[in-house]
């Protein structure tokens, strides 16, 4: 008999999550580029921020 020891082969993520996760990743970098994008909203965060002081 061949007694050799296996190495267990990591498990490759299925390519759907892959792109799944790709996909929402993208998604939120968008939704904040568009957050701050909008001048108002940077202004009505910074008012907040300075408003802790």
């Amino acid at each position: 008999m061949n007694e050799q020891p296996t190495v267990p082969v990591p498990a490759r993520r299925a390519p759907i999550k892959r792109v799944l996760l790709m996909l929402a990743v993208t998604m939120g970098l968008a939704w904040v580029f568009y957050l701050y994008s909008n001048p108002q909203l940077v202004i009505m965060l910074t008012d907040q921020l300075w408003t802790c002081f």
